[in-house]
């Protein structure tokens, strides 16, 4: 918030081309984990429980589980990279209503 801030005051635009280039970055770099993060789940399910990764079954459940989940990361970091510019830019009552 501090950087961003910062920035509103310095920058001719007010701080919108380090606003979008802080989202551009955050969103490729939350992009590329999440990727590799599906492609490897079955071996996340391995290091995290030996006993579900040697039952066939569970950890067929569990890989699955992994990767409907685990892009969650995307959206849970782009939405707190928004909220934090929306507040650099004093605008509080979007992210007073989120979880």
């Amino acid at each position: 918030v501090p950087q961003l801030v910062r920035a509103m005051k310095d920058d001719e635009d007010g701080g919108e081309a380090f606003a979008n280039r802080l989202l551009t970055l955050v969103m490729v770099a939350l992009g590329l984990i999440v990727a590799v993060a599906v492609l490897v789940a079955p071996v996340l399910i391995q290091l995290m429980s030996n006993t579900i990764a040697d039952d066939v079954a569970a950890n067929s459940v569990a890989v699955t589980f992994a990767r409907y989940c685990l892009p969650t990361i995307f959206f849970m970091g782009v939405h707190v990279v928004m909220g934090q510019i929306l507040n650099a830019r004093g605008k509080f009552g979007a992210m007073m209503w989120t979880p």
